[in-house]
């Protein structure tokens, strides 16, 4: 069985605007609109942040680039 690694806290920063870039900014605000929310922000070491997003259904998911572009096929696994 494998442990929980994740730790007690909150999953998003507390400003946004200190994390994302403007394009990734404009990105979650469109997304927004069409009833997307941010899920999560991933911190990979040595690598740039990945903003996840979670579509209302909750069957979609998706991650913003570092250009601001919508990949609702992100090459990472979630855990269910």
């Amino acid at each position: 069985m494998e442990t929980e690694r994740r730790g007690e806290g909150n999953q998003l920063p507390c400003s946004l605007k200190k994390v994302l870039n403007k394009t990734q900014l404009s990105t979650l605000n469109k997304m927004e609109g069409f009833g997307w929310m941010l899920a999560f922000i991933r911190r990979p070491l040595f690598q740039d942040i990945i903003p996840v997003l979670q579509h209302p259904d909750g069957g979609k998911m998706g991650t913003i680039e570092g250009d601001g572009r919508l990949n609702v096929k992100p090459d990472i696994e979630f855990r269910t």
